[in-house]
């Protein structure tokens, strides 16, 4: 990897609070004379300062820390100079949502609550991915909620409000912006009522067959967009398996019917079949690294605010995958 900016946004030189107060970010510049090719946005959703304190006070002081009394990869990357930080919130509310948050950091400018790639005053706004897009590089969208989720979807979709997933899915698969995509969410793109065919025809329907998910559907059309993404040129991947095997420079991989497992189902194997965040975001950039023009690329670990003080000191931004991107040098 060549000439990576590597930006992590929060509350308090940490991952991005997104669901505390975020806005439009000044971030530090990686001290290179080179000129930036790459770039890779680390949001960690609902990390503030409280949950960074947790974490240092397991690092340093338990007995069973991963980092044995060393410092966590969060404070390696801050030493390094690529932590951002954001700290306002919107004009309209006190608390800001996922949405609003991910939206101003895609695209510098203040949004309403609950609004996806739109301004205050409802206007789509180009995201850096779109600009990224826009100037031939590769670009991808990594998290272990849905794709469909707030986070990233205000990076490559345009609505009105977090809650209209199924339009959101079917927009990023027909505006072309993003070549990977890889999380949950495959709900939002299974037509009303859909049932897997004994006999599959379909790159997909051989994909489900063999990952053996669950199939429910959220939509309340009829809206095949998988086979739109078929159409399009995407590979697929809809277990752990699948993902490694990959080879294409374009991958939708969804492996779990909403929200992939937590890092303490991970951790315990109950669904081994899915990849980790790590496994995703290692994949991702493998993958965007093919393009000559470089890359952008999203990585979320959504599930920091779901959690319970237990399930967050396991959650992504604590475990191994932070160390992974780390070893992607020069900075």
């Amino acid at each position: 990897m060549k000439f990576i900016k590597m930006i992590m946004l929060g509350y308090w030189a940490a991952l991005l609070c997104a669901c505390s107060s975020a806005t439009p970010t000044q971030t530090t510049q990686v001290k290179t004379s080179a000129k930036i090719k790459n770039v890779i946005l680390m949001i960690g959703d609902g990390m503030g300062p409280q949950q960074v304190g947790l974490l240092q006070e397991y690092t340093k002081r338990a007995p069973q820390s991963i980092y044995h009394g060393q410092d966590s990869a969060i404070v390696k990357l801050a030493n390094l100079g690529v932590v951002g930080m954001s700290l306002h919130g919107p004009a309209d509310r006190l608390v800001v949502d996922s949405a609003c948050s991910a939206t101003q950091l895609a695209t510098g400018e203040p949004a309403g609550n609950e609004m996806i790639g739109l301004n205050r005053q409802g206007m789509a706004v180009h995201t850096i991915l779109e600009k990224a897009k826009a100037k031939g590089k590769a670009t991808g969208l990594v998290s272990d909620t849905r794709i469909t989720h707030a986070t990233p979807a205000a990076f490559a979709a345009h609505q009105i409000h977090r809650s209209k997933e199924n339009d959101i899915a079917l927009e990023m698969l027909t505006n072309g912006q993003v070549d990977v995509m890889l999380s949950g969410g495959l709900r939002h793109f299974l037509p009303k009522g859909y049932t897997l065919p004994s006999t599959p025809i379909h790159h997909f329907e051989q994909g489900l067959k063999a990952a053996a998910l669950p199939l429910t559907s959220k939509r309340t059309d009829a809206q095949n967009v998988l086979l739109l993404a078929e159409q399009s040129g995407y590979e697929f991947a809809f277990s752990k398996q699948q993902l490694n095997q990959a080879k294409s420079t374009k991958v939708l991989g969804l492996f779990a019917s909403s929200a992939m497992a937590d890092a303490i189902e991970s951790k315990q194997g109950e669904k081994p079949n899915e990849p980790t965040l790590s496994d995703m975001a290692m994949h991702a950039v493998k993958t965007l690294s093919q393009n000559d023009n470089g890359f952008f690329l999203m990585i979320e670990g959504g599930q920091i605010d779901w959690a319970d003080a237990i399930t967050m000191m396991q959650e992504p931004y604590s475990t191994k995958w932070l160390n992974l991107i780390l070893s992607l040098k020069p900075y």
